[in-house]
């Protein structure tokens, strides 16, 4: 299921239908982000053209879970993205290019309604990095950033 604009040429007012019907399931935090058309477009409330600051993975091995953040730097904005109880992940960078450089395009969707796991996809550079994270739950915080 790929809902996206950006993904599979799809538009972003089926993606935003698709998030009304599965709102139930999720924050109002989480959803007032992701339904939020600010935050696709190209302005600097969007994670659009962002750049990968830091991934951090952790594992607790007492439960046997792990999580990971993934803090983007915006145009003067910086966004933690929260993935906790990661099911699976995926991180790809083509090596010859700067792959986390320039986040095109992203999408959260419900992979699973019974186990109520959330699939996270952004694409960077025209095809030079992906990031995929299976989970059961996904928090996004934003503040200020100034560069440098």
């Amino acid at each position: 299921m790929k809902f996206n604009k950006s993904f599979d040429g799809g538009n972003f007012s089926d993606y935003t239908q698709y998030l009304d019907s599965i709102k139930k399931y999720m924050s109002t935090e989480l959803y007032n982000f992701i339904s939020d058309p600010e935050r696709h477009g190209l302005g600097e409330q969007s994670l659009h053209d962002s750049l990968i600051e830091k991934i951090e993975f952790d594992h607790n091995f007492e439960n046997d879970e792990s999580n990971m953040t993934i803090t983007l730097l915006g145009e003067n904005r910086k966004f933690i993205l929260r993935f906790l109880k990661i099911k699976r992940y995926r991180l790809k960078q083509i090596a010859e290019n700067d792959g986390y450089t320039d986040l095109i395009t992203y999408e959260i969707y419900l992979k699973n309604k019974k186990e109520r796991t959330w699939e996270f996809r952004a694409e960077f550079g025209f095809g030079y990095g992906e990031i995929v994270i299976l989970c059961k739950e996904i928090k996004i915080e934003e503040g200020e950033w100034i560069p440098a």
